[in-house]
């Protein structure tokens, strides 16, 4: 039997909620030193600006992106692959700070020739 909802109730039925947006890519580590201190700290400075879920993954290994001891325990070194996911609302836009550290190398020198993403 087909459940009839009255007129009012559509009214004010509650909207379903926001579809969460998941993203994954992949960096190369281009720091000489690798991800040490002070790229954690801007890593998670960034990131601490969105409302999303991240998961750092390098080597089998996961980490919280918003945790600095979490991110330092990877030992990520240079020309290393680093995998963020990104759940949540915030997702696109906390990407596109990551992508943004990693083109400017974490504000430090870098070894020419590396590629910043792998597809």
């Amino acid at each position: 039997m087909k459940k009839t909802i009255p007129t009012d109730a559509r009214k004010t039925a509650a909207p379903a909620g926001p579809k969460q947006t998941t993203l994954r890519r992949t960096f190369i580590m281009t720091n000489r030193n690798g991800l040490h201190a002070r790229p954690c700290a801007l890593l998670i400075k960034a990131l601490n600006k969105f409302h999303c879920d991240v998961s750092v993954e390098h080597d089998g290994e996961t980490a919280n992106g918003h945790s600095i001891l979490g991110l330092m325990c990877l030992a990520v070194g240079c020309e290393s692959k680093m995998t963020f996911t990104m759940t949540g609302d915030d997702a696109p836009q906390a990407m596109a700070a990551v992508q943004r550290l990693f083109k400017t190398h974490f504000e430090e020198a870098y070894v020419p020739g590396n590629k910043l993403e792998v597809a």
